[in-house]
């Protein structure tokens, strides 16, 4: 999953299948596995390079993303108040992909926010969740394990729970 500016450089559609193309660009080892086979840790290896193609996204401000498996999220985005400046915790800032204890930047020159898939990127169905002020805004993730564990198995939003959620929240502090 992934939040991002409408009119971020990250928005179009050719992202998510370079991404793909750069996870299994790497050199197997033809001594171990028959030509074409795939040797153990190839898939490990691939979702290390499509997570790196994303965290270099990700350190130009263009998008942010996260990790969840298959299923059906509630993600709630919340706007804070310039002042006081919130410190994110170590959890909120190594929630987005790399895990790492830094602070994430996300660049709006539109200030229309979409959250969804990544393979949305670019793509009119991503509809437009919140609107806030263009300019660069530091973001926090909260993630709820107990919520994400119970709805990964869903297939529809009609099978979310209405009492249940949200999975993922996000905190939007402007610059």
């Amino acid at each position: 999953m992934a939040l991002w500016d409408r009119r971020s450089p990250a928005s179009k559609p050719e992202h998510y299948d370079r991404s793909q193309d750069e996870a299994w660009k790497f050199d197997r080892d033809p001594g171990h596995e028959p030509s074409g086979a795939w040797a153990p840790g190839d898939l490990e290896r691939a979702c290390g390079h499509f997570d790196q193609y994303w965290n270099l996204r990700q350190l130009a401000g263009e998008i942010l993303a996260w990790n969840a498996v298959s299923g059906v999220y509630k993600v709630e985005l919340r706007s804070l108040a310039g002042a006081p400046r919130k410190r994110f915790s170590k959890a909120q800032k190594a929630a987005f992909l790399a895990g790492q204890d830094v602070e994430r930047i996300l660049l709006c020159p539109s200030g229309e926010l979409v959250v969804g898939a990544l393979k949305d990127l670019g793509r009119e169905t991503a509809k437009t969740i919140l609107r806030v002020p263009p300019g660069d805004y530091r973001v926090g993730l909260d993630v709820d394990k107990g919520q994400v564990s119970r709805h990964q198995a869903l297939k529809s939003l009609a099978d979310y729970p209405a009492d249940d959620g949200p999975d993922f929240v996000l905190h939007l502090q402007g610059k």
